[in-house]
Parts: C-alpha cells; structure tokens; sequence
C-alpha cells in the first residue's frame, strides 16, 4: 500500500514539476525557519541558568520614548535598586553592574597593564549571583570600598603564580584598589 503511495508522489511530481518544485522549496523554507527560530529562542533561554537563583533574577530596563524615538535599555537611575527594595516587598536584594567603557591602566610595583572589561558592582553581587570564588569569602569579598575581584586569568597575567589577595593594585595612576578575591 505504501509502495503504491510512493509512486503515485512520484508520478505526480514528474508531472507537475513546477508545482512540485514551489511545494518542496516551500516545504525547505519552513523547515529552515522553525529550526533558525527554535535555535535562537534556545539561546536566549539558556543564559544564566548555571545561578542558583536564576529563576529569581531579574534585570530591570527602561522602556519609553524620547523625543520621539523609541527607547529601550537596561540601564536605571542609581536608587532605582534601593528604592524598589524599600517599595516592593517581594524585591529581596539588588545589585548595580557598571561596565567600565573603555581600557584601563593598572600598575602594581614596577608592572603595568592595560585591561578591558572592568565592572563596578555593588557588595550584593555575589549574593544574587553564584559565581564560585577561588580565592575569598563571597560574603565579604565586596564589603569593603575599594576592594577588587580578579579573574583567575586577569589574576595570572598581574600577579603570575602568587596569591593576590590583599595586594594593592593602583588604577589610572590614583586610585588603590586591594584585591579581596578570585573567581
């Protein structure tokens, strides 16, 4: 019965071969979508599900229009957190994350190193996100101003084999900032 099923398509497609040909690549083109579309939509779902609390974080963005223009940016005034901690009861804990634009100078003793990537979070951060620490106490790595976690990369490349931690590392030229951890 299949086999009759078969060439009955056969013969039709060999007959109508533009017919066929507009199905087939129609057929193609669909297929190839819902795979590039499924493929994305996995991919903007698996961000941050290594957190414990993943399903709790949230990422507070402004949407509206200025002058006209549509806006939309995760960024917020400075007491937005603090205030949405104090207002909404459900809120537990936030924390800031501010990327450093461009390339920064450090220097310890007569070394000097230029680094990319830099953040400004605020002493919650490892509260809300579980990073493993190598090196520290998540709990007290940011308690301090000026204390500085390192990449175990970042970590290498400024202070070779030997523990950072407590060591001072001069930003720009004027600002000391001690290490307190390595994740």
């Amino acid at each position: 019965m299949f086999k009759n099923y078969f060439i009955i398509t056969f013969r039709n497609i060999l007959r109508q071969k533009g017919y066929s040909v507009i199905n087939i690549l129609g057929l193609a083109i669909g297929f190839a979508a819902f795979i590039l579309i499924f493929m994305h939509i996995i991919h903007e779902l698996s961000f941050d599900k290594f957190h414990e609390k993943a399903d709790r974080i949230y990422r507070v963005s402004v949407n509206g229009m200025v002058a006209g223009d549509a806006l939309n940016v995760a960024v917020s005034a400075a007491p937005t957190g603090e205030a949405m901690v104090r207002d909404i009861p459900q809120i537990l804990s936030f924390t800031r994350v501010d990327q450093f634009p461009q390339s920064v100078h450090f220097s310890y003793n007569d070394r000097n190193f230029y680094q990319e990537g830099l953040l400004f979070v605020d002493s919650t951060f490892f509260d809300i996100f579980s990073f493993k620490l190598l090196i520290g106490n998540p709990k007290m790595v940011l308690v301090n101003p000026y204390s500085l976690v390192l990449t175990s990369t970042v970590a290498e490349k400024f202070f070779g084999q030997e523990n950072p931690v407590g060591k001072t590392i001069m930003m720009n030229n004027n600002a000391g900032f001690t290490v307190t951890g390595v994740v």
